[in-house]
């Protein structure tokens, strides 16, 4: 019987033990949120790099009314040396210069057309088309320099987007001021100019006009022969063509006349951007602004480039070399202010915002002189002085 019982408390027993043995285990300890991360294996494979991206391979014509020999090639030098750099070679541009491809009046439409893939245009000689942007040509706004100017055109353009230019993709701008008369008697006032024939074009001879003086039109291989045999007094355009074009030979006074700009562009072809993958459209254009910044907005004011050594040659062989200031410049610049407010109007009448416009203009005149105040009548001037000294 004893045996009896301890058999049936052992059997209860190894059934306790088994209903002990089926309870869910308990759950796991959270991790710790603070403990760090398991150090990855150093012997895992990298992942794989992003292949990187393929250029489409052009050559790329670029015409340009201007001698090869001219500051402004250091443009399209400027651009290729960056292709080389950051495309590898894929895109080569080949100059054409002097207009051996297209004439100066026809650089824009043949960059339409397909004729060229780029070109440098000089929009007074599209003063039928161009009107918004030649609006900061007019007499009536003033700008320090060419640096000032030309980051005037540059918001002024990417602000109003005129639809004069959508048939064309804008690569870089330059607006070239201030503006200089050489004559081949002083002219240091506005009575000085009165009755005087001068060379000028577009907005330049509403300016002549409006001082006084009678205004001829010239083009700028004329000019010489037109101050030698003495067709003209006297031509306005940029300081630096007087060394260029060596018109120090036949007129020896020159005064820096900081009334307007002369505006150009550097425009593609629509169809030959668009031909470029997204990724190097988007880095050509990256490249043109560095230029633009480095070189383009600066290089006129740039004394110091062996390109400019004409230029230099011909202001300290001047006679005279002088700049508008103080009260005079203030007499010549009222005189002319009516003109820009004459194109707006002509611009509003013609529904192309010209008040809307001008008014850009001037903010962006005020900004952008009060950043960059130098002048390149000062450079200019320096250099006569000197050059005076040592003759």
């Amino acid at each position: 019987m004893k045996k009896v019982i301890a058999l049936l408390l052992i059997a209860v027993l190894a059934l306790g033990l088994v209903a002990c043995g089926n309870e869910p285990a308990a759950p796991a300890a959270p991790a710790d949120p603070a403990a760090p991360a398991a150090p990855a294996d150093p012997a895992a494979p990298a992942a794989p790099a992003e292949e990187e991206k393929e250029f489409v391979k052009m050559n790329l014509a670029y015409a340009t009314f201007l001698q090869d020999f001219a500051p402004s090639a250091g443009i399209y030098e400027n651009v290729q040396a960056k292709l080389d750099e950051k495309m590898g070679g894929a895109i080569q541009i080949t100059p054409y210069t002097s207009g051996s491809l297209l004439g100066q009046n026809d650089i824009f439409d043949g960059v339409i057309s397909g004729v060229a893939d780029i070109g440098f245009v000089q929009c007074s000689a599209l003063a039928d088309r161009l009107n918004v942007t030649l609006l900061l040509e007019q007499a009536g706004l003033y700008y320090t320099g060419s640096t000032s100017a030309s980051y005037v055109m540059r918001d002024y353009l990417n602000e109003l987007m005129p639809e004069e230019l959508e048939d064309v993709i804008v690569l870089a701008v330059t607006n070239t001021a201030p503006n200089s008369i050489l004559s081949t008697t002083p002219i240091h006032t506005v009575e000085d100019l009165k009755g005087l024939q001068i060379r000028a074009s577009g907005a330049a001879a509403d300016a002549v006009a409006a001082l006084g003086g009678t205004p001829v039109s010239l083009t700028m291989g004329e000019i010489y022969e037109g101050l030698r045999s003495g067709l003209v007094d006297g031509a306005w355009f940029l300081p630096s063509a007087v060394g260029s074009n060596k018109l120090h030979e036949v007129a020896g006074y020159q005064v820096i006349v900081p009334i307007g700009g002369a505006c150009q562009l550097v425009v593609m072809n629509k169809d030959v951007f668009y031909s470029m993958p997204e990724h190097q459209q988007e880095l050509f254009m990256e490249i043109w602004d560095e230029v633009f910044e480095e070189f383009i907005a600066v290089y006129v004011e740039d004394y110091s480039s062996d390109r400019h050594t004409g230029t230099v040659e011909g202001i300290v062989a001047l006679e005279e070399l002088s700049y508008l200031e103080g009260e005079e410049l203030d007499r010549w610049l009222e005189l002319t202010s009516g003109i820009v407010e004459e194109y707006a109007a002509e611009l509003d009448a013609k529904g192309l915002n010209g008040t809307e416009a001008l008014a850009l203009a001037r903010e962006l005149c005020d900004k952008y002189n009060a950043i960059y105040p130098a002048s390149i009548s000062y450079n200019a001037h320096f250099m006569w002085r000197e050059g005076a000294e040592l003759r």
